[in-house]
């Protein structure tokens, strides 16, 4: 039988949720939620086949709760209700794949058809999924050619034919390009099934991207080209990119065991040169060797710009990484073994000084990435005027040293600045918006839940989440004290729907009840 999860907060709506008779459309009822996040634990741990929510919950509304499932259970179908007739609602639900939004009051018989409808579409889903296999099998003999031809028609610049055209399909040749590779760990070819059910579902994702998407499956790897607006600037285009390959991590990770590798080429400006996006992908995989498995590798931060092996080695093992976290140990550590190879070989000084001109350019961007001036290094004076000026490797040494302790100082001090500046710009925001939830701050400070989370309790000393709740009840104080608002008013005022919810709250808060609090004032 279909599963289905409820998550409602408003407890006669959950009542008559649960009196519904799945089973007359071959559901049952699975799981029971009162709010947003116990219903994405709750999700996580039953995987339903259809979510039924709330579009107003504590916590995670019913929207949020659907875009934070939507990359860890694809296939999940949600239906949306909600008392609220704003159009706006149902437009952002459709865009998040939404199979319905239903207005309350309903009929069960209204609510019954809908998941009827859901679930027959999620069967109709799976059926065609299977058909798609076995089509697989008939064309797996043929699938080598396709790659063979595909990769044989980039690499050879035949470009500008009709036939790859054909092959490409309605592709503007002027966009930008740029390819993602996604290789798993000890795969055969007994896996294939296995892993066209993972490239079936990492498509869903991709779908929702706005990019032409050109996929080709293997049987250990999987490869996607990315064509882009050509106005787009190419740092836009890898973060774009970084961004899907993060969603597809967030998939493997939850619903496969496979230890993978992501690697990410460079953003090419013309379909002639695509090749060289695509071999950049896969020598990003190569990477894993230093950085392990369940990665994202982009190889405009991994590869050297040249053939020596100390330069390569400098760099594979993660000498602007840890410039740009702050670890001066071991930044200089590398740094030395690198000059000890210099020694140990014997390299020559014009050698030595061009890796060491490379290395003053590398830190500058670092600089300029987190927005300090990089005339810090050297003064306005030419770079490789200063680098002549030292005529032993120890000097060298010794000075690269010096810049790269500069550059983390800087660094540091640079992003504890906004790091104080943007915590004190989210206060700000939440005292004004009590009601407003971690994701909405996410949204407007445009930072990553995570991101925010992890710096706000370093900062403040508190988590974010205790930090709203406090604002919240702050908030509730003054107005129990200042206004004749009802308890129900005050409570939805501040971000709780549930009034029972927001006097248990507050009690555990302050002490007293809401109403105790109202007639005594502050204790």
């Amino acid at each position: 039988m279909m599963k289905i999860l409820i998550a409602e907060d408003e407890f006669l709506c959950r009542e008559n949720l649960k009196r519904i008779e799945w089973a007359s459309i071959g559901a049952e009822l699975v799981g029971i939620a009162e709010d947003g996040d116990s219903a994405y634990e709750l999700a996580k741990k039953l995987r339903p086949d259809l979510i039924i929510s709330d579009i107003m919950m504590p916590n995670r509304n019913g929207l949020e709760l659907a875009e934070s499932l939507t990359n860890i259970l694809p296939d999940t179908k949600f239906i949306i209700l909600t008392a609220y007739t704003n159009f706006e609602y149902a437009k952002e639900s459709i865009s998040l794949g939404i199979y319905e939004y239903i207005l309350k009051p309903f009929e069960d018989e209204t609510l019954l058809r809908a998941a009827e409808g859901a679930l027959k579409k999620l069967e109709q889903e799976k059926q065609l999924e299977a058909q798609l296999k076995n089509i697989s099998h008939q064309l797996e003999s043929s699938r080598y050619f396709l790659k063979s031809y595909f990769f044989h028609a980039i690499s050879n610049n035949l470009t500008g034919s009709s036939d790859l055209s054909l092959f490409f399909g309605n592709l503007n040749f002027n966009d930008k390009y740029i390819a993602m590779a996604v290789s798993m760990e000890n795969a055969s070819s007994n896996m294939f099934s296995a892993n066209y059910s993972i490239f079936s579902n990492i498509l869903k994702i991709l779908d929702k991207s706005p990019f032409t998407v050109i996929p080709f499956f293997d049987i250990s790897q999987m490869t996607f080209l990315f064509a882009m607006d050509p106005s787009m600037f190419d740092r836009e285009v890898s973060m774009a990119v970084l961004k899907l390959a993060n969603a597809i991590c967030e998939y493997l990770n939850y619903n496969t065991s496979i230890r993978y590798v992501i690697g990410i080429g460079e953003c090419m400006s013309s379909l002639k040169n695509v090749m060289y996006s695509y071999n950049g992908a896969v020598s990003a995989l190569n990477y894993s060797f230093y950085l392990g498995f369940n990665t994202v590798m982009c190889i405009s931060d991994m590869e050297p710009t040249h053939d020596s092996v100390n330069y390569c080695s400098f760099y594979a093992n993660g000498f602007l990484d840890y410039i740009k976290v702050g670890n001066s140990q071991m930044a200089l550590s590398l740094i030395k073994e690198l000059f000890d190879s210099f020694r140990d070989n014997q390299e020559k000084i014009e050698i030595v000084q061009r890796i060491c001109n490379e290395v003053v350019v590398h830190l500058s961007m670092c600089l300029v990435q987190c927005g300090q001036n990089p005339d810090v290094l050297f003064n306005k004076t030419d770079v490789w005027a200063v680098l002549r000026k030292y005529s032993t490797v120890d000097s060298l040494d010794k000075y690269i040293s010096d810049i790269a302790e500069v550059t983390i100082s800087h660094i540091t001090f640079s992003r504890s600045t906004k790091n104080k500046s943007l915590i004190k710009n989210v206060q700000n925001y939440i005292q004004l918006n009590p009601a407003v939830s971690l994701n909405d701050i996410s949204a407007h400070f445009y930072h990553s839940p995570n991101y925010l989370s992890n710096i706000f309790s370093k900062e403040v000393g508190i988590t974010i989440k205790n930090y709203i709740i406090n604002t919240r009840i702050d908030r509730a104080k003054q107005l129990l004290t200042e206004t004749e608002e009802s308890i129900y008013e005050i409570a939805n005022a501040v971000g709780y729907k549930d009034p029972q919810y927001f006097s248990v709250l507050f009690k555990k808060k302050v002490g007293v009840t809401p109403s105790a609090y109202k007639l005594s004032g502050p204790v």
